[in-house]
């Protein structure tokens, strides 16, 4: 499993409610039609600056599938829009334990 880590900043003036509508609209009309597609959360540190989307996929090979066709989504464009330009960074991890209840 894969797990891809995107900070970000919000934009001034958008607001935490737009925020998570985008992220629903990404993860529905998105994610979910991607081949290795597992979940995706969106975390927040609490002074509500700094926040995450944590997304997991199968492998690696299904992100390079996943990178093609991000420029096609209006959904990601959408989403894009309200970071503040600059403030994105990414990155992946692969899975190499797991611990759960």
């Amino acid at each position: 499993m894969i797990t891809e880590f995107i900070s970000f900043e919000l934009s001034d003036g958008i607001g935490h409610e737009q925020l998570i509508l985008q992220a629903d609209r990404v993860v529905n009309e998105f994610h979910k039609k991607q081949d290795g597609y597992v979940d995706m959360e969106l975390v927040c540190e609490n002074s509500g600056k700094q926040w995450q989307m944590v997304i997991h996929y199968q492998t690696m090979d299904d992100i390079e599938k996943v990178k093609t066709n991000l420029p096609k989504s209006c959904a990601i464009k959408g989403f894009i829009e309200l970071i503040r330009p600059g403030t994105m960074k990414v990155s992946f991890y692969g899975q190499k334990g797991k611990w759960e209840v």
